[in-house]
Protein backbone atom coordinates (compact mmCIF):
# COMPACT_ATOMS: atom_id res chain seq x y z
CA UNK A 1 0.00 0.00 0.00
CA UNK A 2 1.39 3.30 -1.07
CA UNK A 3 1.24 6.49 1.57
CA UNK A 4 -1.86 7.50 -0.60
CA UNK A 5 -3.80 4.63 -0.21
CA UNK A 6 -2.60 4.69 3.75
CA UNK A 7 -3.57 8.67 4.39
CA UNK A 8 -7.19 7.11 2.56
CA UNK A 9 -7.52 4.49 5.26
CA UNK A 10 -6.70 6.56 8.04
CA UNK A 11 -9.66 9.17 6.35
CA UNK A 12 -11.80 6.74 5.76
CA UNK A 13 -12.35 5.37 9.62
CA UNK A 14 -12.36 9.69 11.02
CA UNK A 15 -15.26 10.09 8.63
CA UNK A 16 -16.52 6.91 9.88
CA UNK A 17 -16.36 8.12 13.16
CA UNK A 18 -17.56 11.64 12.39
CA UNK A 19 -20.60 10.87 10.53
CA UNK A 20 -21.94 8.41 13.61
CA UNK A 21 -20.69 10.10 16.56
CA UNK A 22 -20.27 13.13 18.23
CA UNK A 23 -16.81 14.79 17.92
CA UNK A 24 -14.20 13.72 20.95
CA UNK A 25 -16.81 10.97 21.81
CA UNK A 26 -15.45 7.55 23.56
CA UNK A 27 -15.27 4.28 22.35
CA UNK A 28 -14.89 1.02 23.94
CA UNK A 29 -12.58 -0.81 21.52
CA UNK A 30 -12.50 -4.39 21.91
CA UNK A 31 -9.17 -5.82 20.55
CA UNK A 32 -7.75 -9.22 21.12
CA UNK A 33 -4.32 -8.94 19.92
CA UNK A 34 -4.56 -9.90 16.15
CA UNK A 35 -3.74 -7.78 12.75
CA UNK A 36 -7.64 -6.43 12.36
CA UNK A 37 -7.95 -5.08 15.88
CA UNK A 38 -4.39 -4.26 16.50
CA UNK A 39 -4.60 -1.80 13.49
CA UNK A 40 -7.80 -0.25 14.42
CA UNK A 41 -6.03 0.37 17.92
CA UNK A 42 -3.10 1.75 15.67
CA UNK A 43 -5.48 4.34 13.65
CA UNK A 44 -7.20 5.47 16.98
CA UNK A 45 -3.94 6.00 18.16
CA UNK A 46 -3.20 7.94 14.70
CA UNK A 47 -6.23 10.21 15.09
CA UNK A 48 -6.12 10.77 18.62
CA UNK A 49 -9.36 9.48 19.06
CA UNK A 50 -10.60 8.65 22.93
CA UNK A 51 -11.13 4.59 23.79
CA UNK A 52 -10.64 2.42 26.64
CA UNK A 53 -9.50 -0.89 24.96
CA UNK A 54 -10.81 -4.19 26.38
CA UNK A 55 -9.61 -7.21 25.85
CA UNK A 56 -10.91 -10.74 26.47
CA UNK A 57 -8.78 -13.99 27.78
CA UNK A 58 -10.32 -16.73 26.78
CA UNK A 59 -7.83 -19.31 28.35
CA UNK A 60 -8.57 -20.93 24.86
CA UNK A 61 -5.14 -21.82 23.51
CA UNK A 62 -2.64 -22.12 26.83
CA UNK A 63 -0.17 -19.61 27.26
CA UNK A 64 -0.92 -18.09 23.94
CA UNK A 65 -4.40 -16.40 25.21
CA UNK A 66 -1.87 -14.80 27.83
CA UNK A 67 0.93 -13.00 25.26
CA UNK A 68 -2.06 -12.04 23.40
CA UNK A 69 -3.45 -10.42 26.59
CA UNK A 70 0.04 -8.88 27.38
CA UNK A 71 0.68 -7.73 24.21
CA UNK A 72 -2.34 -5.85 24.28
CA UNK A 73 -1.90 -4.57 27.67
CA UNK A 74 1.86 -3.21 26.82
CA UNK A 75 1.18 -1.72 23.16
CA UNK A 76 -2.13 -0.15 24.68
CA UNK A 77 -0.15 1.78 27.14
CA UNK A 78 2.55 2.54 25.03
CA UNK A 79 -0.19 4.23 22.73
CA UNK A 80 -1.74 6.05 25.61
CA UNK A 81 -4.56 4.21 25.85
CA UNK A 82 -6.39 2.60 29.35
CA UNK A 83 -6.87 -0.95 28.81
CA UNK A 84 -8.82 -3.59 30.90
CA UNK A 85 -8.74 -7.16 30.14
CA UNK A 86 -11.22 -9.85 31.41
CA UNK A 87 -10.28 -14.05 31.74
CA UNK A 88 -13.63 -15.53 31.10
CA UNK A 89 -13.89 -19.78 31.60
CA UNK A 90 -15.39 -21.95 29.10
CA UNK A 91 -15.77 -24.84 31.40
CA UNK A 92 -18.17 -22.97 33.75
CA UNK A 93 -20.44 -22.46 31.06
CA UNK A 94 -23.44 -25.14 29.88
CA UNK A 95 -23.08 -23.73 26.23
CA UNK A 96 -21.34 -25.81 23.80
CA UNK A 97 -20.83 -23.77 20.82
CA UNK A 98 -17.35 -22.20 21.87
CA UNK A 99 -17.72 -19.48 19.19
CA UNK A 100 -20.74 -18.59 20.11
CA UNK A 101 -20.24 -18.69 23.98
CA UNK A 102 -17.05 -16.69 23.35
CA UNK A 103 -19.13 -13.94 21.37
CA UNK A 104 -21.59 -13.73 24.08
CA UNK A 105 -19.01 -13.07 26.48
CA UNK A 106 -17.35 -10.28 25.02
CA UNK A 107 -20.53 -8.28 23.73
CA UNK A 108 -21.46 -8.71 27.24
CA UNK A 109 -18.97 -6.93 28.72
CA UNK A 110 -18.50 -4.92 26.19
CA UNK A 111 -22.22 -3.48 26.57
CA UNK A 112 -21.79 -3.08 30.53
CA UNK A 113 -18.49 -1.49 29.80
CA UNK A 114 -20.38 1.18 27.38
CA UNK A 115 -22.74 1.68 29.80
CA UNK A 116 -20.60 2.31 32.92
CA UNK A 117 -18.46 4.79 31.11
CA UNK A 118 -21.31 6.15 29.39
CA UNK A 119 -19.74 5.40 25.66
CA UNK A 120 -20.47 6.84 22.31
CA UNK A 121 -20.09 3.01 20.73
CA UNK A 122 -18.56 -0.21 20.84
CA UNK A 123 -15.83 0.00 18.25
CA UNK A 124 -14.94 -3.11 16.59
CA UNK A 125 -12.53 -4.62 13.50
CA UNK A 126 -14.94 -6.35 11.61
CA UNK A 127 -14.13 -5.50 8.04
CA UNK A 128 -15.50 -6.56 4.58
CA UNK A 129 -14.10 -10.29 4.46
CA UNK A 130 -16.13 -10.83 7.50
CA UNK A 131 -19.20 -9.14 6.06
CA UNK A 132 -18.78 -11.48 2.71
CA UNK A 133 -18.44 -14.26 5.27
CA UNK A 134 -21.26 -13.42 7.11
CA UNK A 135 -23.71 -13.33 3.86
CA UNK A 136 -22.06 -16.73 2.84
CA UNK A 137 -23.27 -18.49 6.07
CA UNK A 138 -26.77 -16.81 5.94
CA UNK A 139 -26.74 -18.17 2.43
CA UNK A 140 -26.06 -21.65 3.20
CA UNK A 141 -28.01 -21.85 6.37
CA UNK A 142 -31.11 -20.77 4.37
CA UNK A 143 -31.76 -18.10 6.26
CA UNK A 144 -34.69 -15.12 5.43
CA UNK A 145 -33.04 -12.87 2.54
CA UNK A 146 -33.86 -10.19 5.07
CA UNK A 147 -31.27 -11.45 6.77
CA UNK A 148 -28.68 -11.06 3.72
CA UNK A 149 -28.13 -7.25 4.38
CA UNK A 150 -25.37 -8.69 7.20
CA UNK A 151 -23.62 -6.22 9.92
CA UNK A 152 -24.06 -2.53 9.76
CA UNK A 153 -21.62 -0.29 9.64
CA UNK A 154 -23.48 1.44 12.83
CA UNK A 155 -26.44 0.18 14.41
CA UNK A 156 -26.30 2.54 17.16
CA UNK A 157 -24.50 0.73 19.84
CA UNK A 158 -21.59 -1.14 17.58
CA UNK A 159 -19.16 1.12 14.79
CA UNK A 160 -17.65 -1.39 12.61
CA UNK A 161 -15.28 1.35 10.10
CA UNK A 162 -13.51 -1.68 8.73
CA UNK A 163 -16.98 -3.11 7.01
CA UNK A 164 -15.88 -1.20 4.24
CA UNK A 165 -12.13 -2.31 3.67
CA UNK A 166 -10.90 -5.75 2.71
CA UNK A 167 -8.20 -7.85 4.67
CA UNK A 168 -5.55 -7.14 2.16
CA UNK A 169 -6.09 -3.38 2.45
CA UNK A 170 -5.77 -3.94 6.76
CA UNK A 171 -2.75 -6.40 6.05
CA UNK A 172 -0.99 -3.78 3.51
CA UNK A 173 -1.38 -0.83 6.42
CA UNK A 174 -0.42 -2.92 9.18
CA UNK A 175 2.72 -3.75 7.40
CA UNK A 176 3.63 -0.61 6.14
CA UNK A 177 3.87 0.84 9.87
CA UNK A 178 4.94 -2.51 11.64
CA UNK A 179 1.98 -3.10 13.51
CA UNK A 180 2.25 -5.53 15.88
CA UNK A 181 0.19 -8.29 16.49
CA UNK A 182 -0.15 -12.01 17.36
CA UNK A 183 -1.85 -14.68 14.87
CA UNK A 184 -3.82 -17.36 16.16
CA UNK A 185 -2.77 -20.56 15.33
CA UNK A 186 -6.91 -21.80 15.51
CA UNK A 187 -7.40 -19.37 12.67
CA UNK A 188 -5.02 -22.03 10.51
CA UNK A 189 -7.79 -24.80 10.96
CA UNK A 190 -10.43 -25.31 9.06
CA UNK A 191 -12.90 -26.45 12.76
CA UNK A 192 -14.94 -23.71 12.44
CA UNK A 193 -17.43 -22.37 9.36
CA UNK A 194 -15.92 -18.97 9.11
CA UNK A 195 -12.15 -20.63 8.67
CA UNK A 196 -14.00 -23.05 6.61
CA UNK A 197 -14.79 -20.82 3.97
CA UNK A 198 -11.86 -19.10 3.98
CA UNK A 199 -9.23 -22.03 4.24
CA UNK A 200 -11.11 -24.23 1.70
CA UNK A 201 -13.80 -22.99 -0.10
CA UNK A 202 -12.45 -19.28 -1.05
CA UNK A 203 -9.62 -19.84 -3.38
CA UNK A 204 -11.65 -22.83 -5.30
CA UNK A 205 -14.79 -19.96 -5.84
CA UNK A 206 -11.57 -17.69 -7.26
CA UNK A 207 -10.76 -20.23 -9.10
CA UNK A 208 -14.28 -21.01 -10.69
CA UNK A 209 -16.52 -17.87 -10.28
CA UNK A 210 -14.25 -14.75 -10.51
CA UNK A 211 -15.81 -11.58 -8.73
CA UNK A 212 -17.70 -13.69 -6.47
CA UNK A 213 -17.05 -11.90 -3.33
CA UNK A 214 -18.50 -8.64 -5.16
CA UNK A 215 -21.39 -10.81 -6.06
CA UNK A 216 -22.22 -11.80 -2.16
CA UNK A 217 -21.82 -8.26 -1.03
CA UNK A 218 -24.21 -7.23 -3.73
CA UNK A 219 -26.98 -9.61 -1.91
CA UNK A 220 -26.87 -6.97 1.03
CA UNK A 221 -29.48 -4.71 -1.54
CA UNK A 222 -31.72 -7.38 -2.18
CA UNK A 223 -31.94 -7.55 2.26
CA UNK A 224 -32.61 -4.64 2.68
CA UNK A 225 -35.11 -4.27 -0.39
CA UNK A 226 -37.18 -7.64 1.40
CA UNK A 227 -36.87 -5.35 4.45
CA UNK A 228 -38.31 -2.07 2.68
CA UNK A 229 -40.74 -5.16 1.02
CA UNK A 230 -41.92 -6.73 4.48
CA UNK A 231 -42.34 -3.45 6.10
CA UNK A 232 -44.47 -2.23 4.17
CA UNK A 233 -46.29 -4.91 3.68
CA UNK A 234 -46.71 -5.32 7.52
CA UNK A 235 -48.54 -1.91 7.57
CA UNK A 236 -51.18 -3.27 5.66
CA UNK A 237 -51.97 -6.18 7.89
CA UNK A 238 -51.18 -4.85 11.79
CA UNK A 239 -53.88 -3.07 12.98
CA UNK A 240 -51.71 -1.64 16.09
CA UNK A 241 -48.67 -2.76 17.54
CA UNK A 242 -48.57 -6.32 18.06
CA UNK A 243 -52.19 -6.88 16.57
CA UNK A 244 -52.31 -8.54 13.35
CA UNK A 245 -55.57 -8.36 11.38
CA UNK A 246 -56.69 -11.87 10.58
CA UNK A 247 -58.59 -10.86 7.48
CA UNK A 248 -55.73 -8.84 5.84
CA UNK A 249 -53.46 -11.45 6.51
CA UNK A 250 -55.60 -14.46 4.76
CA UNK A 251 -55.40 -12.03 1.68
CA UNK A 252 -51.27 -12.23 1.37
CA UNK A 253 -49.75 -14.37 -1.12
CA UNK A 254 -49.06 -18.19 0.37
CA UNK A 255 -45.59 -17.26 -0.76
CA UNK A 256 -44.68 -13.99 1.35
CA UNK A 257 -47.34 -15.28 4.60
CA UNK A 258 -44.40 -16.97 6.38
CA UNK A 259 -41.68 -14.72 5.58
CA UNK A 260 -44.09 -11.65 6.65
CA UNK A 261 -45.06 -13.16 9.77
CA UNK A 262 -42.04 -13.78 11.23
CA UNK A 263 -41.03 -10.63 10.34
CA UNK A 264 -43.76 -8.85 12.42
CA UNK A 265 -43.01 -11.60 15.24
CA UNK A 266 -39.38 -11.16 15.11
CA UNK A 267 -39.83 -7.54 15.52
CA UNK A 268 -42.47 -6.88 17.98
CA UNK A 269 -41.08 -9.53 20.54
CA UNK A 270 -37.50 -9.03 19.31
CA UNK A 271 -36.94 -12.63 19.16
CA UNK A 272 -35.38 -14.90 16.32
CA UNK A 273 -37.98 -17.78 15.44
CA UNK A 274 -37.24 -21.26 14.05
CA UNK A 275 -38.34 -22.54 11.39
CA UNK A 276 -40.61 -25.11 13.49
CA UNK A 277 -42.16 -22.29 15.81
CA UNK A 278 -42.61 -20.41 12.88
CA UNK A 279 -44.73 -22.95 11.60
CA UNK A 280 -46.43 -22.96 14.97
CA UNK A 281 -47.25 -19.84 14.44
CA UNK A 282 -48.59 -19.88 11.22
CA UNK A 283 -51.00 -22.83 11.81
CA UNK A 284 -52.38 -21.15 14.90
CA UNK A 285 -53.76 -17.88 12.74
CA UNK A 286 -56.04 -20.21 11.28
CA UNK A 287 -56.79 -21.80 14.84
CA UNK A 288 -60.46 -21.12 17.14
CA UNK A 289 -59.82 -17.85 19.12
CA UNK A 290 -59.01 -18.35 22.61
CA UNK A 291 -55.51 -20.66 20.89
CA UNK A 292 -51.69 -19.30 21.78
CA UNK A 293 -48.19 -20.42 22.12
CA UNK A 294 -45.56 -19.23 23.34
CA UNK A 295 -42.94 -17.40 21.41
CA UNK A 296 -40.05 -16.92 23.42
CA UNK A 297 -39.55 -16.51 27.35
CA UNK A 298 -41.55 -13.40 27.54
CA UNK A 299 -43.73 -13.13 24.47
CA UNK A 300 -46.86 -15.32 23.51
CA UNK A 301 -49.16 -15.04 20.37
CA UNK A 302 -52.73 -15.76 20.79
CA UNK A 303 -55.74 -15.57 18.76
CA UNK A 304 -58.69 -13.07 19.72
CA UNK A 305 -61.61 -12.97 16.96
CA UNK A 306 -60.44 -11.95 14.46
CA UNK A 307 -56.88 -10.63 15.03
CA UNK A 308 -53.86 -12.21 16.88
CA UNK A 309 -52.19 -10.51 18.96
CA UNK A 310 -48.48 -10.93 19.86
CA UNK A 311 -48.46 -10.00 23.75
CA UNK A 312 -45.99 -10.37 26.89
CA UNK A 313 -46.55 -13.12 29.24
CA UNK A 314 -47.42 -12.21 32.19
CA UNK A 315 -47.89 -13.68 35.93
CA UNK A 316 -51.43 -13.54 35.79
CA UNK A 317 -52.55 -15.81 38.84
CA UNK A 318 -53.20 -14.65 42.07
CA UNK A 319 -53.69 -16.25 45.27
CA UNK A 320 -54.67 -14.18 47.71
CA UNK A 321 -54.42 -14.84 51.53
CA UNK A 322 -58.19 -14.16 53.50
CA UNK A 323 -59.55 -10.36 53.52
CA UNK A 324 -60.90 -9.93 56.60
CA UNK A 325 -63.77 -6.90 56.95
CA UNK A 326 -60.75 -4.83 58.97
CA UNK A 327 -58.56 -5.79 56.30
CA UNK A 328 -61.05 -3.92 53.71
CA UNK A 329 -62.22 -1.09 56.06
CA UNK A 330 -57.98 -0.11 56.11
CA UNK A 331 -58.18 -0.33 52.03
CA UNK A 332 -56.13 -2.40 50.20
CA UNK A 333 -54.75 -3.55 46.34
CA UNK A 334 -54.21 -6.16 44.37
CA UNK A 335 -53.05 -5.96 40.88
CA UNK A 336 -54.43 -2.80 39.52
CA UNK A 337 -57.89 -2.81 41.86
CA UNK A 338 -58.33 -1.30 45.05
CA UNK A 339 -60.54 -2.52 46.91
CA UNK A 340 -62.40 -0.15 50.45
CA UNK A 341 -65.35 0.41 52.65
CA UNK A 342 -66.92 3.84 51.53
CA UNK A 343 -70.01 5.74 52.43
CA UNK A 344 -70.71 7.10 49.01
CA UNK A 345 -70.15 5.39 45.51
CA UNK A 346 -69.17 7.16 42.21
CA UNK A 347 -69.47 6.31 38.27
CA UNK A 348 -67.56 3.44 37.30
CA UNK A 349 -66.70 1.88 40.57
CA UNK A 350 -68.24 -1.43 41.47
CA UNK A 351 -70.10 -1.57 44.81
CA UNK A 352 -71.99 -4.18 47.09
CA UNK A 353 -73.61 -3.68 50.77
CA UNK A 354 -70.48 -4.51 52.89
CA UNK A 355 -72.42 -5.87 55.62
CA UNK A 356 -74.49 -8.69 53.65
CA UNK A 357 -71.04 -10.50 52.29
CA UNK A 358 -69.41 -13.22 53.58
CA UNK A 359 -66.13 -12.64 55.28
CA UNK A 360 -63.34 -13.54 54.91
CA UNK A 361 -63.28 -12.41 51.07
CA UNK A 362 -61.12 -13.82 48.27
CA UNK A 363 -59.20 -12.67 45.37
CA UNK A 364 -58.08 -14.51 43.04
CA UNK A 365 -58.17 -15.06 39.09
CA UNK A 366 -61.08 -16.81 37.47
CA UNK A 367 -60.75 -20.25 36.68
CA UNK A 368 -62.97 -22.75 34.36
CA UNK A 369 -65.90 -23.78 35.95
CA UNK A 370 -65.96 -20.26 38.01
CA UNK A 371 -70.17 -19.33 37.60
CA UNK A 372 -72.03 -16.68 38.75
CA UNK A 373 -75.43 -14.40 39.00
CA UNK A 374 -74.20 -11.33 36.78
CA UNK A 375 -76.11 -8.55 38.05
CA UNK A 376 -79.49 -8.23 36.79
CA UNK A 377 -80.02 -11.68 36.14
CA UNK A 378 -81.58 -14.95 38.22
CA UNK A 379 -79.52 -17.72 36.99
CA UNK A 380 -76.32 -18.86 36.95
CA UNK A 381 -73.65 -18.03 33.91
CA UNK A 382 -70.14 -19.25 33.65
CA UNK A 383 -67.92 -16.88 33.72
CA UNK A 384 -66.10 -17.51 30.61
CA UNK A 385 -69.34 -16.81 28.68
CA UNK A 386 -69.92 -13.89 30.39
CA UNK A 387 -66.36 -12.78 29.00
CA UNK A 388 -67.25 -13.87 25.77
CA UNK A 389 -70.32 -11.95 25.83
CA UNK A 390 -68.57 -8.89 27.17
CA UNK A 391 -66.56 -9.42 24.23
CA UNK A 392 -63.33 -9.65 26.55
CA UNK A 393 -60.41 -10.00 24.47
CA UNK A 394 -58.19 -13.61 24.80
CA UNK A 395 -55.17 -11.84 26.38
CA UNK A 396 -57.35 -9.61 28.71
CA UNK A 397 -59.86 -12.22 29.93
CA UNK A 398 -56.76 -14.81 31.23
CA UNK A 399 -56.06 -11.43 33.70
CA UNK A 400 -59.59 -11.23 34.98
CA UNK A 401 -60.45 -11.43 38.65
CA UNK A 402 -62.77 -12.86 40.68
CA UNK A 403 -63.78 -11.63 44.21
CA UNK A 404 -65.43 -14.12 46.09
CA UNK A 405 -66.47 -15.06 50.06
CA UNK A 406 -66.11 -17.52 52.66
CA UNK A 407 -69.20 -19.84 51.24
CA UNK A 408 -67.60 -19.52 47.59
CA UNK A 409 -69.69 -17.42 46.42
CA UNK A 410 -68.50 -14.79 43.90
CA UNK A 411 -69.77 -11.41 44.24
CA UNK A 412 -67.97 -9.64 41.06
CA UNK A 413 -65.58 -10.64 38.30
CA UNK A 414 -62.92 -7.61 37.56
CA UNK A 415 -61.59 -6.88 34.14
CA UNK A 416 -58.13 -6.44 33.58
CA UNK A 417 -59.04 -3.02 31.64
CA UNK A 418 -61.94 -0.94 31.55
CA UNK A 419 -64.43 -1.80 28.47
CA UNK A 420 -65.00 0.68 26.27
CA UNK A 421 -68.57 1.85 27.62
CA UNK A 422 -66.33 2.15 30.79
CA UNK A 423 -67.23 -1.13 32.96
CA UNK A 424 -64.84 -2.22 34.86
CA UNK A 425 -66.16 -5.26 36.01
CA UNK A 426 -69.73 -7.26 36.94
CA UNK A 427 -71.24 -7.69 40.57
CA UNK A 428 -73.46 -10.85 41.15
CA UNK A 429 -77.29 -10.28 41.75
CA UNK A 430 -76.65 -11.33 45.19
CA UNK A 431 -75.14 -8.39 46.45
CA UNK A 432 -76.72 -5.73 45.00
CA UNK A 433 -77.38 -2.82 47.19
CA UNK A 434 -80.90 -1.30 48.60
CA UNK A 435 -81.95 2.31 50.18
CA UNK A 436 -81.13 0.79 53.56
CA UNK A 437 -77.05 0.18 52.41
CA UNK A 438 -74.96 2.01 55.14
CA UNK A 439 -71.36 0.42 54.10
CA UNK A 440 -70.63 0.13 50.32
CA UNK A 441 -67.59 -2.33 49.21
CA UNK A 442 -65.81 -0.21 46.64
CA UNK A 443 -64.03 -1.60 43.88
CA UNK A 444 -61.40 0.69 42.01
CA UNK A 445 -59.76 0.59 39.01
CA UNK A 446 -56.33 2.33 38.83
CA UNK A 447 -56.99 2.88 34.90
CA UNK A 448 -53.54 4.52 35.04
CA UNK A 449 -51.68 1.39 35.62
Amino acid sequence: MNKSKSISLEEHVRACIKEHVQDDSLFILGVSGGIDSMTLMYLMYRLNARALVVHINYGLREGESDLDQELVEGIAAEWGFDCQSFRVDFNASSETNIQKWARDQRYQIFRALKQEYKAAAILTAHHQDDQTETIMQKVFRGASPITWKGMQEYDEEILRPFLDISKSQIISYANEYAIPYREDASNTKAVYARNFLRLELENELDAFFPGWKTNILGLQSYGAMMGLVLEEMSERVLIDEGRISLDAFIHIDEHLKSALLKYIIEKEAEVVLSRGLLQEALDLLGAQTGRSINISDMFAISVDRDTAVIHKKEETDIHSEDIHYIDVKKGLSFSTCHIFISSKVTENELYMDADDLAYPLTIRTWKEGDRFVPFGMQGHQKVSDHLTNRKVSTVARKKTLVLSGADDTIYAIIFPEPLPNGNIGTISNKVTCSETTEHFLVIQKDIAL
